[in-house]
């Protein structure tokens, strides 16, 4: 009796599948390159496809010269997102984070927030941020800034020399510089405690 040997079927991949991975990722490219609302503003081509180039350059720690290199290269604006631009203009600071702007703070502005309920920095929702802005306005207003700024002077000028002495070794930030809010309306400068080795306490009015 003779046996023939059977080979099991190898599976193949349908046509349709193949057509979608290949089209699928070719239209994302092309519209986001040559569609895409953002697609004149320049950057680099992988940035303009996905939120990985930025997580890689967050990841080797060198964002910060990756952009001032892009906007040196590029000019103002750089798309470093799908959907996000660098801005690097004095004249759109106003546009972009004043009062009853268009612009949302990003989803990135809630790790600094935390639980927090006041925090005018990352507070992502325009009617809240008001709110509190109305609150603190006196204490940044400019006769209120330009009261403060001998005694911001001062405790610049100590900490900046007090790294001087400390610039030879390894310097613990977190123990120099501590940022305290108070609600008094008064800038306190603690140098004192430069001197002893401890922390400059600056106390922001709010």
């Amino acid at each position: 009796m003779a046996f023939q040997e059977t080979h099991p079927a190898q599976p193949s991949v349908p046509w349709a599948t193949i057509v979608v991975l290949t089209i699928v990722p070719l239209t994302w490219i092309i519209y986001q390159r040559f569609f895409h609302p953002l697609a004149a503003v320049p950057g680099p081509f992988t940035a303009s496809l996905s939120r990985l180039w930025m997580t890689k350059h967050s990841w080797d720690g060198d964002m910060n010269t990756t952009m001032i290199a892009l906007h040196k290269k590029h000019g103002p604006l750089v798309r470093t997102g799908p959907n996000e631009l660098s801005v690097s203009d004095l004249a759109a600071i106003k546009t972009i984070y004043g009062a009853g702007t268009p612009f949302r703070k990003s989803p990135w502005y809630s790790v600094w927030q935390g639980h927090r309920k006041f925090d005018l920095f990352a507070e992502r929702d325009e009617k809240i941020h008001g709110q509190q802005r109305r609150l603190v306005s006196r204490a940044y207003s400019m006769d209120a800034l330009k009261d403060l700024e001998p005694h911001v002077n001062t405790a610049i000028n100590t900490f900046l020399s007090k790294m001087d002495t400390l610039k030879q070794g390894p310097i613990d930030m977190g123990k120099w510089t501590q940022v305290s809010l108070k609600s008094d309306l008064q800038v306190v400068v603690q140098d004192h405690l430069l001197t002893s080795a401890v922390s400059l306490s600056t106390a922001v009015c709010l």
